[in-house]
């Protein structure tokens, strides 16, 4: 096992027995779905995966790149009547990818400790104190490096935050419905309920990029990637069924994205412990995870 996942007493036991990727299991080893972190600490920031990841003892999604960190809570994810708090974080001040950590977005929670812990200093903010404009709600903070953070704080709507980790909280398909929309076929993707998502054709204003990619057709073996985009900004998507079963549909977004998906109510549901893994700086995302995904517990 990797030294640094031995050094960290947050990580359960059952790190131990994490295998390869499993040969033609559905999510794609490159999946950025299946990319967690059991601590996001000052201590190992070193470590973090350099895209997003997920905290999963409080359930916190983090994205980064070098001009922005985007903290999200996860607990109410696809929860209808809920919501689900993000904050932006950016530094006007200071840019350029030369930049020391405590000058880049990043840098706000390596001063306060952790992901966790940032994310409650934020949350014990008051409104006064999100004053903001007349289009978002923002503070800034004085680093103790001189750093000025701006941070941007939403609302955004349980039921469209997507989480891998409560993939358990969409309900799957019981029968074939007599009238597609979109969001029973995201049920039955989200639920695992797809045999093949083949995509017939990815348009841009780009035609000899589209062309050198034969406009991305083909199988989509890592589906739930693009199953994520869907079901967090469904505007514009379209289904419906192709065949007199019902069971093959167009899934289109105007005309510039066109996708055929053959549903299967009888496919087995994602697996938390199949979804998520341990990932290091040059490690392969396939490298740590849960060999048996009964196993799979979360730190207490």
């Amino acid at each position: 096992m990797n030294e640094q996942l031995k050094s960290d007493p947050s990580i359960p036991s059952t790190v131990a027995g994490e295998g390869p990727h499993p040969t033609g299991h559905r999510v794609g080893a490159s999946s950025s779905l299946r990319t967690q972190a059991w601590t996001a600490t000052a201590a190992n920031w070193a470590h973090w995966p350099r895209d997003e990841f997920v905290v999963a003892k409080e359930e916190i999604g983090v994205s980064r790149n070098p001009h922005l960190l985007a903290l999200t809570d996860l607990s109410n994810a696809f929860a209808r009547g809920r919501s689900c708090r993000h904050y932006r974080i950016k530094t006007p001040d200071s840019h350029g990818q030369g930049r020391p950590p405590a000058e880049r977005p990043e840098g706000f929670v390596l001063e306060m400790g952790s992901v966790a812990e940032a994310f409650a200093w934020l949350e014990a903010r008051t409104d006064a104190e999100f004053a903001g404009d007349e289009y978002s709600d923002f503070l800034d903070y004085e680093g103790a490096e001189g750093t000025r953070f701006r941070i941007y704080r939403e609302t955004q709507k349980g039921v469209r935050t997507f989480s891998a980790l409560h993939l358990d909280q969409v309900t799957p398909l019981s029968s074939i419905p007599k009238t597609w929309n979109v969001r029973r076929a995201m049920r039955a993707i989200l639920s695992g309920q797809v045999q093949r998502w083949d995509i017939d054709g990815v348009y841009t204003d780009d035609y000899a990029l589209d062309n050198a990619r034969n406009f991305c057709r083909g199988q989509l073996e890592d589906y739930l990637g693009k199953a994520r985009r869907i079901w967090e900004r469904p505007s514009g998507w379209r289904v419906y069924p192709e065949n007199d079963a019902r069971t093959e549909l167009s899934l289109n977004c105007h005309q510039y994205d066109n996708n055929t998906v053959t549903i299967d109510l009888g496919a087995e549901a994602f697996e938390v412990g199949r979804l998520t893994c341990l990932r290091w700086a040059e490690e392969h995302p396939a490298d740590f995870f849960h060999e048996d995904p009964g196993e799979f517990t979360q730190p207490a």
